[in-house]
């Protein structure tokens, strides 16, 4: 990051952004990108003559060719899923697993969600993601599910 007054304000511009307008003699347009060339295996180098202004998708393009770009089971989250807080191990959550469970379970046994929603103080859409598996990732479906599948077989 490279900062310097101008006006009497602070302007920051980040190092490769930097160094590219100088050697190209103006500023970087905007919508574009520093971008550095494949040859180079360094991300902290800023020489110019190993940056080129490119296009967004450029820079997406050359993340992916260097494979700096990490999805699918490389991803964090599949590789270590212990590191992710989720459920009651998020600091954040208000309602207890159990709780969920509780919810879920009442819905799927015929409840309609706005009964369910108002008598345990949750808000529809709430339960409606806890409902769709869309909240409260450490739960998978199978397990928000388990009280309705326990009742319903005997």
């Amino acid at each position: 990051m490279v900062m310097w007054w101008d006006n009497g304000r602070c302007q920051h511009i980040g190092a490769h952004r930097f160094t590219l307008s100088e050697s190209l003699g103006r500023p970087v347009r905007d919508g574009m990108y520093a971008c550095h060339i494949l040859e180079c295996p360094f991300r902290n180098c800023v020489n110019p003559a190993h940056l080129y202004e490119g296009t967004p998708q450029q820079n997406c393009d050359d993340k992916a060719a260097l494979g700096r770009q990490v999805s699918g089971d490389r991803h964090g989250a599949r590789l270590r899923p212990e590191s992710r807080s989720r459920g009651e191990r998020n600091g954040k959550v208000v309602h207890s697993d159990e709780f969920v469970r509780h919810a879920v379970a009442c819905v799927r046994f015929g409840a309609t969600q706005t009964f369910v929603a108002r008598a345990l103080g949750v808000s529809r859409t709430t339960l409606r993601d806890w409902v769709a598996g869309r909240k409260r990732a450490g739960l998978s479906p199978n397990q928000q599910g388990e009280g309705a599948k326990e009742k319903s077989d005997g």
